[in-house]
């Protein structure tokens, strides 16, 4: 590193450069790379870093509470490899770069290297001239931003239109350097080779200026170091006596000062049955026996009531999210025999606190008892039975 009188300070590149210097400084960047295998190739393509960006990336889509079928903005993509893996994940994306030269690696990413199964829909790949967002306002569900905004000399003014841009109830995501990180020897370099800047992340300036920029909230995620390993006696201890080692504790303050992971909220945060967070219900099936006729519909009623955070959507696109009350079927012994017997469609979406009742139609064609296990399913997400709620058994007996 160098000395600290030659230190090379961002809020001085801030306070002598433009935004399109440091836009063309992006671009110049990614145009300088004859082979861009490590760029396209990340979070794999650097064995040292790896570890690290995994974790934060955990961290990070742990705390956007992603689900399928949504519309991710990709803040700062640069050759969009995150993009693609949220893609892979079920979300549709737009990823927005100031460099031209990135987001054409990253269309030739995605075509190259396409994601196992069928794109939701294409990804758009959007320039931006460092100031705004080409978006309509809140067009997206969630934001992502991965090692992008420390890169941003005007952030204000960005904070603006990324939470223009996000729906309300929606979440911006950020994994980014600690607050001291212009002094690093690897932000000194990329400064002085590549004119880039390398800013230091001050969280209590940056909730300022999202605050200001109409946010409601902020939260942190604190941060292990990558070599945050215990002896089997203390983990023991962790888990048995709550006994925190000092050196987890040591880990905690290293990995924390070193990365900043953290949440901004448009509102309180708006949870639909594409996420499997808050998805529960309250069931009434009476009686829970039937007495039916082959070959002729048994009506069975249903009393549901959404006990949840979450909205139960009926129609969504691609069908992933809708919820519909569904049902297994078993034999006598209750041994399986067709997982997927039965769908029932709402005609309206059912917001939390909502009490509906349904009256379902079954047809056995043969003359045996069976049993048929009632839940609710979120088509392409989950069974509610999977997230803790516990289906209706009931029981069909011939005629």
């Amino acid at each position: 590193m160098p000395e600290i009188q030659d230190l090379i300070h961002p809020a001085d590149l801030i306070r002598t450069k433009s935004v399109e210097y440091f836009r063309q400084k992006a671009e110049d960047y990614f145009a300088r790379f004859p082979h861009p295998d490590k760029q396209l190739g990340k979070p794999f393509s650097d064995p040292k870093e790896m570890p690290r960006s995994l974790h934060h990336l955990g961290q990070l889509f742990a705390g956007l509470k992603l689900g399928k079928a949504q519309r991710v903005l990709d803040f700062g993509a640069g050759t969009c490899w995150l993009s693609r893996f949220l893609n892979q994940l079920g979300c549709t994306t737009v990823a927005v770069d100031v460099s031209l030269t990135a987001l054409e690696l990253g269309r030739r990413l995605f075509r190259e290297y396409p994601i196992v199964g069928k794109l939701l829909d294409e990804p758009r790949f959007v320039l931006s001239d460092g100031r705004t967002i080409p978006l309509d306002d809140e067009s997206v569900d969630r934001i992502v931003c991965f090692d992008a905004l420390h890169h941003v000399p005007n952030q204000a003014e960005v904070l603006k239109e990324l939470r223009r841009v996000l729906k309300t109830g929606g979440i911006a995501g950020f994994a980014e350097p600690g607050r001291y990180h212009s002094q690093s020897s690897g932000a000194q370099f990329e400064m002085a080779n590549y004119g880039l800047l390398e800013n230091d992340m001050i969280l209590e300036d940056i909730w300022q200026n999202a605050k200001d920029a109409g946010f409601t909230n902020m939260k942190v995620a604190p941060v292990l170091s990558s070599d945050s390993f215990l002896e089997p006696a203390d983990y023991r201890d962790l888990i048995e006596k709550r006994t925190v080692p000092d050196r987890l504790i040591e880990s905690l303050i290293v990995g924390s000062g070193s990365a900043s992971i953290f949440f901004l909220l448009k509102g309180p945060t708006a949870h639909d049955s594409r996420v499997p967070f808050g998805l529960s219900y309250r069931m009434a099936i009476k009686p829970d026996e039937y007495v039916f006729q082959t070959n002729r519909p048994v009506k069975i009623s249903c009393h549901i009531q959404n006990t949840g955070a979450a909205v139960w959507i009926h129609r969504t696109p691609w069908g992933i999210g809708n919820v519909k009350i569904g049902g297994h079927l078993y034999d006598a012994r209750k041994n399986l025999l067709n997982f997927d017997f039965f769908r029932s469609y709402f005609s309206h979406d059912i917001r939390p606190g909502e009490t509906v009742s349904r009256e379902i139609e079954l047809t056995f064609e043969k003359h045996e008892v069976f049993y048929v296990g009632v839940d609710l399913v979120s088509e392409s997400v989950a069974w509610f039975e999977q997230l803790g709620n516990r289906s209706k058994m009931v029981k069909l007996i011939p005629e």
